[in-house]
């Protein structure tokens, strides 16, 4: 069994059923909801990394801060800074025809250079235009979150920041090398005992290796990887909730080099009986689509507009408490987006 590692937070949840005449329903109903996914990955056995060695790290936070009376909550996911004005992520993220999905598509806002998720609301905060999804990309444990792949256009460009390393070359598989997964997600399932920006070592897994031990459907364009196993936490290193769309970075000789989006893993993040902690889609395998993407010649797959963002922030909350604001600061953690993903099998690294 497998599970996204993304979150839906309750409070979103009620706030929506709530507002919109919706029926109420816990995390397993919500889970069930049009086939709407929230994905959030952790990390485990990790330990504190410096934000200045991985600036082209994005957050991904929920920010209704303007549009409704509630205030900004994450992370959501993590992703990658592509350019000044298109992010990387994973589709699993933003995909789904429910209110949820449509919440987190019109307020995620992508935060550069965070090392402590507490100080959001200060950092820089960039709403999305356009939204890329993969083609191709197919939702849900029955296909393995195929093509778990998706482009943000930024509404205003990054000024913070560098420009992530990526490639179409796999000679990372056929060579001995190092692995770092990056984030801010949960520390163990269900649980998140830092605020900090976290790194864990991978090792990486071949895959026939993958595939050998349930993963029969794993293709090539995915990675598979596992981490050491930790006496203290009797846990392998690994993603978790809320690490969803984040890298796993490739040091090539001293570059960092993203060789993988954070998609999906165990129901329990790093669990020792199994070889396998974290499973991420192949960069090198959409390199063509990503070119595509950047050259202008693929058409969004959403598009949102700030009339969009008022107009449902209206339909939540008639009376907002600040005056919309694309970036910078304000705004308060709350509960909006707690860390309730079902943990089903393998999950995906997104926050529901």
């Amino acid at each position: 069994m497998f599970q996204s590692l993304f979150s839906r937070s309750p409070v979103s949840t009620a706030i929506l059923a709530t507002s919109l005449g919706l029926a109420s329903f816990g995390t397993h109903a919500a889970d069930a909801v049009e086939n709407s996914t929230s994905v959030a990955p952790y990390i485990v056995n990790g330990n504190v990394a410096n934000i200045e060695d991985y600036r082209s790290f994005i957050s991904l936070f929920s920010d209704p801060t303007g549009y409704t009376n509630y205030s900004i909550e994450g992370p959501l996911c993590g992703a990658t800074l592509l350019n000044q004005e298109y992010v990387l992520t994973a589709a699993h993220c933003f995909y789904g025809s429910d209110n949820n999905a449509k919440w987190n598509r019109l307020f995620t806002v992508a935060v550069t250079e965070l090392q402590d998720s507490s100080e959001a609301g200060n950092a820089e905060r960039l709403r999305i235009a356009e939204i890329y999804m993969h083609p191709n990309y197919k939702d849900g444990e029955r296909y393995l979150w195929s093509n778990d792949i998706a482009i943000l256009k930024l509404a205003t460009p990054a000024t913070r920041g560098e420009l992530v390393n990526y490639g179409f070359s796999k000679d990372y598989r056929n060579e001995p090398a190092s692995f770092k997964a990056v984030g801010h997600g949960d520390t163990r399932t269900g649980f998140d005992d830092s605020t900090d920006f976290l790194q864990v070592s991978l090792n990486y897994v071949t895959d026939s290796q993958c595939q050998a031990f349930g993963l029969s459907n794993v293709r090539d364009d995915y990675i598979c990887f596992s981490g050491d196993y930790s006496a203290v936490t009797q846990l392998n290193g690994g993603t978790c909730q809320g690490d969803s769309g984040g890298p796993v970075y490739w040091n090539d000789n001293g570059r960092l080099v993203q060789v993988g989006i954070t998609s999906f893993g165990p129901t329990t993040c790093g669990d020792p009986s199994i070889p396998v902690t974290s499973v991420f889609t192949e960069v090198a395998d959409h390199y063509d689509w990503i070119e595509s993407v950047l050259g202008g010649h693929e058409t969004a797959t959403y598009t949102i507009s700030e009339q969009d963002r008022i107009d449902f922030g209206q339909t939540i909350s008639p009376t907002p408490n600040v005056s919309t604001s694309g970036s910078g600061g304000g705004g308060s953690m709350s509960l909006l987006f707690g860390s309730l993903l079902a943990l089903v099998g393998w999950s995906r690294r997104r926050r529901q």
